[in-house]
């Protein structure tokens, strides 16, 4: 029993390194080694972080109908859990659904965070990834999350600031310290998505200053990292918001031509919001 707990956890560990190097298939298959390990072993815990891991990877590859699906799998599903693991798995799952725009499972995930004895913490940082991934422009979540410290720890903040810090400057909110903070651990962790999160974050910010040249130029630098690190629903919304630059800009025939790109790859993995999200984007509140 003790090699199966040291075997679980290396292939846990395998897994959340992956996220961070932005080995995304990776990460799944081995969290999903570690979950089948934890369940003929009956190790629940062990087996929750691994289920997060899955969900956390599911997500930010694009494929929200996975995480979903792996969240309905867990076995904790029909239990009242307590269980931290468990409130990160939801918070997954709600971030999915809401990208789906299934908002039946939305729901129902939410509704079973709310009786795991969340912390102001655990709800906000749900709110606010399922803002994100729902478009749903929200400074209220987004300032939540920031008063109740989400998210916490080094890896989560690592994979889960610089989306934050890109959301802020999507829905027009200044926030430098924290802007600061993010950039200094990508810069510490040499975490490379984030850093290519951070240029789309400095575009979008240029972009609402009218610096339109600027903006072009880092979304475009933006897009480019997201392809070569074979992250394609990031590349996709950089694509979404290059375009917005070139309409800006007049030149909308390119911007259709980059609309039509998001627009397949959207309907192909059911991204729903992302499709939505090629209208006019409604003011944050």
């Amino acid at each position: 029993l003790q090699d199966s707990d040291e075997l679980i956890d290396a292939h846990n560990m395998v897994s959340a390194t992956a996220i961070v190097l932005g080995n995304l298939n990776e990460a799944i298959e081995h969290a999903k080694l570690a979950s089948e390990i934890a369940r003929s072993t009956e190790k629940p815990r062990l087996g929750g972080y691994a289920l997060v891991l899955a969900a956390g990877a599911r997500l930010l590859a694009g494929d929200f109908a996975g995480a979903v699906e792996t969240v309905h799998g867990s076995p904790a599903f029909d239990l009242t859990s307590i269980d931290p693991n468990w409130k990160n798995l939801l918070a997954y799952g709600m971030a999915a659904a809401a990208a789906l725009e299934q908002t039946n499972d939305e729901q129902q995930f939410r509704d079973r965070l709310a009786e795991s004895e969340p912390s102001p913490a655990d709800v906000a940082e749900a709110d606010l990834l399922s803002a994100i991934y729902g478009w749903r422009a929200s400074e209220s979540a987004y300032q939540a999350a920031r008063s109740a410290g989400a998210p916490s720890g080094i890896i989560d903040k690592t994979v889960w600031g610089p989306v934050i810090a890109v959301a802020a400057a999507r829905w027009g909110i200044d926030d430098e310290t924290n802007d600061e903070r993010v950039a200094t651990l990508i810069e510490r962790t040499g975490y490379a998505r984030g850093r290519a999160l951070l240029t789309q974050a400095q575009g979008l910010r240029a972009l609402r200053r009218g610096e339109h040249v600027r903006a072009e130029n880092l979304l475009f630098d933006a897009m480019q990292a997201f392809k070569t690190l074979d992250l394609e629903y990031d590349r996709m919304v950089a694509t979404a918001d290059h375009a917005r630059v070139l309409a800006a800009q007049r030149r909308t025939d390119e911007a259709a031509v980059e609309r039509d790109d998001v627009r397949a790859y959207a309907e192909r993995v059911n991204a729903k919001a992302l499709l939505g999200s090629l209208e006019p984007t409604p003011a944050a509140v």
